[in-house]
């Protein structure tokens, strides 16, 4: 009867052991695939919020403002850099 009740027991701890490491996989895994659902939701909702943006014409002076640096750059006097938000006169 004690050996019976020595092979339960161990086979009990055994049984614990390997449970312990599949929680721990089974942790590990769900977590990657959060984390991989995550960014792909974040990204997806990045984009359209900067589509909706750009098509509400949100980015049109810093782009004006750009693209005034680079092509009026050495005919206008002064730093681009110190230009203001406004047009180039």
């Amino acid at each position: 009867m004690a050996a019976v009740t020595v092979v339960v027991t161990v086979f009990g701890v055994v049984i614990a052991i390997l449970s312990f490491f599949g929680y721990r996989e089974t942790l590990k895994k769900a977590t990657e695939v959060a984390e991989e659902k995550a960014t792909e939701t974040a990204g997806a909702a990045a984009k359209a919020e900067i589509e909706r943006l750009v098509s509400a014409g949100e980015f049109n002076d810093s782009i004006e403002l750009a693209v005034d640096k680079v092509v009026y750059k050495g005919i206008i006097p002064g730093n681009p850099a110190d230009w203001d938000n406004g047009p180039v006169p």
